[in-house]
């Protein structure tokens, strides 16, 4: 059985001034369901945004592949 990295892009705005992995994804909005947490936040994608944050569901953190698919990307 194949297995997937899916990444799906959301612009958003949200009033919640910071953020840290192991919060749950639900304080930036309604969207992300109750088992959804921050796995990581890293340097903003596009100009204007104060980071790119990194949601998760159920146990997997896919931390260290990110830090490194992020680093490049900088």
């Amino acid at each position: 059985m194949p297995n997937y990295d899916v990444i799906v892009y959301h612009d958003l705005s949200s009033l919640v001034a910071s953020v840290r992995p192991g919060d749950s994804a639900r304080e930036l909005g309604d969207i992300f369901g109750e088992d959804m947490f921050m796995s990581g936040v890293y340097p903003p994608l596009h100009e204007g945004k104060d980071a790119t944050v990194v949601i998760s569901g159920g146990a997997s953190r896919p931390v260290a592949g990110l830090e490194k698919l992020f680093a490049r990307l900088s």
